[in-house]
C-alpha cells in the first residue's frame, strides 16, 4: 500500500455530508425557474462542478448574462446556507483525522469548487481553518472538476509534487479529477453507494473517517 507525502480534502460531502441540503436547494431554485431536475440529474450532472457551471448547464438554452450567472449562484447558495446552517456538522471521524495529519505535519489543503462564501461558512463555522495550509475554491481555478487544474494547483500550494497527495473525494468528477492529476484518492461513499465509486477504481473507498487507518496511508 502506497504511503503519501500531502492530503487534499474536498469539502462538500468530505469535510461535510452536504448533499441532501444542495440538492433541495438546486431542486428548489430550479423548480421556480421552471426547470426540472431530478436528485439523479444532481448526483450526475452537478455534483462537484463550480457553481458558475451548474448556472450555465440549467440555462443553457437561454441566453443569460455572466451578471445574471453571479446573481442566480449567489441566490442558490444563500439558499443553501440558510438550510444547511442549523445543522452544520463535520463529517464522523474527520477531525480525528486531522488532528492526526496536524500532529504529524503532513502538509493538508482545501481543493473545493464551493464558492468563497460557503468555504467560509463552513470551515469557520465549524472552526476547522487552522488545520489547512492551503485553500482553493471556485475562484482559484478557470476548469471545474473533472479537470485536474484545482488539485494540481493545491499540490503546489503545499509543495508536494502530484504523485505524493492523497485526495479525499466523494463526488465522481472529482474523483476523476484527482486521477486526472496522477494523485491517489479515497473515495467516500457520502453521495454515491460503494459500487457507483468502485467503478471508478479509486485508490480505496471508506463510509466515512471512522474507516481510515491513518498509519496505512501517511
Amino acid at each position: 500500500m502506497a504511503r503519501y507525502d500531502a492530503a487534499l480534502f474536498d469539502m462538500d460531502g468530505v469535510i461535510v455530508d452536504n448533499h441532501s441540503y444542495h440538492e433541495q436547494a438546486w431542486i428548489a431554485f430550479c423548480k421556480k425557474y421552471g426547470v426540472h431536475l431530478t436528485p439523479d440529474d444532481y448526483k450526475q450532472s452537478i455534483n462537484g462542478r463550480t457553481v458558475t457551471e451548474v448556472v450555465q448547464f440549467i440555462f443553457e438554452a437561454q441566453a443569460i448574462t455572466p451578471e445574471q450567472v453571479r446573481a442566480y449562484g449567489q441566490e442558490k447558495e444563500a439558499a443553501y446556507r440558510d438550510l444547511y446552517g442549523p445543522h452544520l456538522t463535520p463529517t464522523p471521524g474527520v477531525i480525528a483525522v486531522l488532528e492526526q495529519i496536524n500532529k504529524a505535519k503532513v502538509p493538508c489543503a482545501v481543493a473545493t469548487s464551493a464558492p468563497s462564501a460557503n468555504v467560509d461558512f463552513t470551515l469557520d463555522g465549524l472552526g476547522l481553518r487552522h488545520y489547512f495550509q492551503n485553500i482553493i475554491d471556485e475562484h482559484g481555478v478557470t476548469k471545474g472538476k473533472p479537470d485536474p487544474e484545482i488539485y494540481l494547483k493545491s499540490a503546489e500550494g503545499v509543495g508536494i509534487a502530484p504523485e505524493r497527495c492523497l485526495v479525499f473525494e466523494d463526488a465522481i468528477s472529482g474523483i476523476k479529477a484527482a486521477q486526472n492529476a496522477g494523485m491517489g484518492v479515497i473515495a467516500l461513499a457520502t453521495t454515491h453507494r460503494p459500487e457507483e465509486l468502485q467503478a471508478l477504481n479509486p485508490t480505496a473507498i471508506i463510509t466515512d473517517f471512522r474507516d481510515l487507518i491513518f498509519e496505512d496511508w501517511f
